[in-house]
């Protein structure tokens, strides 16, 4: 059944999912913030990190659109990162103060001995 909207639902549903992964990408970087890997490390946790978004994405793009990658796709990604980009600065805070609790390794390191 071949709905008139579904291409729109389509492309709100992309939009939507490069809001979450421009949120996941923040949440990551936060999360860098406070552990400060070694180079090393970093490098195998964002390689591992766009590995495990790029099988997702995909997946879910199967689900949406029976895999079906158009121009309209990475404009809907790009639509929906930059959506967050705006309203970022409303969500960074409040995930500084969430991330500060967890207990990452070298947690204290970023802070004045007094």
């Amino acid at each position: 059944m071949n709905l008139p909207y579904g291409p729109w639902l389509t492309f709100l549903a992309l939009a939507g999912w490069g809001i979450v992964l421009a949120f996941l990408l923040d949440c990551y970087r936060i999360c860098r913030y406070y552990w400060r890997p070694s180079r090393l490390v970093t490098q195998v946790t964002d390689l591992s990190l766009w590995l495990f978004l790029l099988v997702f994405t995909f997946f879910l793009l199967f689900l949406i659109n029976w895999g079906e990658f158009r121009a309209y796709v990475l404009v809907a990604w790009a639509l929906g990162a930059l959506l967050y980009s705006q309203g970022s600065h409303l969500v960074r805070p409040w995930l500084y103060r969430l991330f500060r609790f967890f207990p990452f390794p070298h947690h204290n390191t970023h802070r004045r001995k007094t």
